[in-house]
C-alpha cells in the first residue's frame, strides 16, 4: 500500500488539492511538503504563507496578496479572512458579500 501511496503522491498537482490545515501540526509537518504543496500552488499553503506575511512579519501588501490569490480559488478560509482583514485594516467591505452565509 504504501508504495501506491508514495506512486500517487509523487504524480505532479496530487499536491495541489491537499489541505494542510486538515493536518494536526502537532504531527510535525515536513518543509519539504510545505514548499511542494506552494509550489503546485496550493490554496491552504498559498493561505499560510499569506497569514504569515500579513500578521507575523507585517508585510501587509504581501500578505494580503497572497490571502487574495487563495481566496480567488474559493479557500474558504482566505475568503473570510482576506474580506475581514480589508474591512478592519482598510475599511474596504467590497468583499463581505464573497463571505458564504
Amino acid at each position: 500500500m504504501s508504495k501506491w501511496m508514495k506512486a500517487l503522491a509523487d504524480r505532479r498537482r496530487v499536491y495541489h488539492f491537499f489541505d494542510v490545515l486538515s493536518v494536526p501540526w502537532g504531527l510535525g509537518m515536513p518543509s519539504l511538503f510545505l514548499k511542494t504543496c506552494y509550489e503546485e500552488r496550493n490554496p491552504s499553503t498559498i493561505y499560510i504563507k499569506g497569514v504569515h506575511f500579513f500578521f507575523s512579519f507585517g508585510f501587509k501588501e504581501e500578505g494580503l496578496s497572497l490571502l487574495k490569490q487563495a481566496a480567488d480559488v474559493g479557500y474558504e478560509h482566505a475568503v473570510y479572512l482576506h474580506a475581514i482583514t480589508r474591512v478592519i485594516y482598510w475599511s474596504d467591505g467590497q468583499y463581505m458579500s464573497c463571505i458564504p452565509r
